[in-house]
């Protein structure tokens, strides 16, 4: 079944009316790994807190997801993602950030550190936006 071999689960989570997240989630080692653009204490509280809740409909995904003849019978955790690129503004930069750390993730690399946050954020937008107007999409099914 193709479920059995999924091995991470990719989702931004939205933390805060202006701040979304990346949560990566590995389902062999059961460790969600937070990649947040914009770390403050601010946010790390709100992350906290929604995870604790969040903990709740993740473990019956997860519980869905994997066949039902092996039993979940402990709870994910989870830590922040130390030494990512950070956003040097709160100029809505997160969603870019989060789709350069799916991208960067799903081709098992580690999201790396960059000079300048401001303007690889504007490069990340120009990617997009060229793939958007010339091929209508991200990626390509037969990609």
């Amino acid at each position: 079944m193709f479920v059995n071999k999924i091995i991470q689960v990719m989702f931004p989570i939205c933390i805060h009316p202006h701040h979304c997240i990346l949560g990566h989630l590995n389902l062999h080692t059961m460790h969600l790994k937070v990649f947040d653009s914009y770390r403050s204490p601010l946010y790390e509280e709100a992350i906290k807190d929604k995870l604790v809740r969040f903990q709740v409909v993740l473990t019956q995904l997860i519980k869905d997801l994997r066949d039902r003849r092996a039993k979940m019978t402990r709870n994910f955790r989870w830590s922040f993602a130390d030494d990512i690129p950070q956003q040097n503004s709160t100029l809505g930069d997160c969603g870019v950030w989060v789709c350069s750390f799916i991208s960067d993730l799903a081709a098992n690399q580690r999201p790396s550190l960059v000079g300048d946050p401001r303007r690889t954020a504007y490069q990340l937008r120009m990617i997009m936006v060229d793939a958007f107007y010339t091929r209508g999409t991200i990626v390509q099914p037969d990609e």
